[in-house]
């Protein structure tokens, strides 16, 4: 049984999932099945443009299999189609949609990877000889052209383990716990996030926030922990490089 470093789910995403799951059940029992398939109708349509958007920032081609579920589904649900002879060809696309899209959550293609990037980080860490401090951890050099550095952001940023800052110099990669937050647009400053920092140069640089420490059930050597980041990073640019991402999406799945 492989023992977890980080605490247990937020309760906010289950509070939003009790929520929508209230609102479909009052809205068939207090106002029918029409208000039922209002609701049901918008729960999905917002998801759809969100999808969307994701797919238009970051090309990664999962996303042309999750928005057309949502919108379908939205629209088959949607009231005023019902009347319309083209109801029924949204409800069969919905349903051919429904199998890639299942599919596409049972293998954790669209998972923001917070949490496995900070279990991965801590795996290593033993002992509490230090506790959290408020300032960047320098990890070392590596030899890396400036191609291979953006490329490689770009790649996580698909495949959602990181958010890319781009400077001139250097390419700042956020751990978002809210990936859409980035996204959308909605945060731009990284200064208080966690963050691993690859220099043109070569340098690469750790800051471990205090909301990431303290999602940890125990304390852990801090510079250890920040090292560990840095080697985890590094590690899979040196995958990637080597056209071996699909072993750091395994490592990651294995979490």
């Amino acid at each position: 049984m492989k023992t977890r470093k980080i605490k247990t789910m937020s309760l906010g995403l289950i509070a939003i999932t009790v929520i929508l799951v209230i609102l479909l059940l009052s809205g068939r029992t207090l106002g029918g099945e029409e208000i039922f398939h209002w609701v049901l109708s918008l729960a999905n349509l917002p998801f759809a443009f969100i999808h969307f958007f994701v797919w238009l920032r970051t090309r990664n081609p999962v996303y042309l299999m999750t928005f057309p579920y949502y919108l379908f589904i939205g629209l088959t649900f949607l009231p005023p189609v019902h009347k319309l002879k083209v109801h029924l060809v949204f409800a069969i696309l919905a349903a051919l949609f429904m199998v890639p899209f299942f599919v596409t959550l049972i293998k954790k293609k669209i998972n923001w990877r917070y949490r496995e990037v900070l279990e991965l980080a801590a795996k290593p860490v033993e002992g509490k000889a230090d506790g959290f401090t408020n300032r960047p951890y320098p990890a070392g050099n590596i030899d890396a052209a400036e191609e291979d550095i953006r490329q490689y952001s770009h790649f996580l940023f698909r495949e959602m383990i990181a958010y890319p800052l781009v400077e001139k110099e250097r390419i700042i990669l956020v751990i978002p716990k809210n990936m859409w937050s980035w996204i959308f647009f909605v945060k731009k400053d990284y200064s208080k996030a966690t963050h691993v920092i690859f220099e043109n140069s070569g340098n690469v640089s750790v800051k471990i926030a205090e909301d990431e420490y303290k999602a940890y059930k125990d304390e852990l050597t801090f510079d250890h922990l920040c090292s560990s980041m840095a080697d985890l990073f590094i590690k899979w640019f040196e995958l990637f490089k080597k056209k071996e991402d699909e072993k750091i999406i395994k490592e990651l799945n294995d979490i």
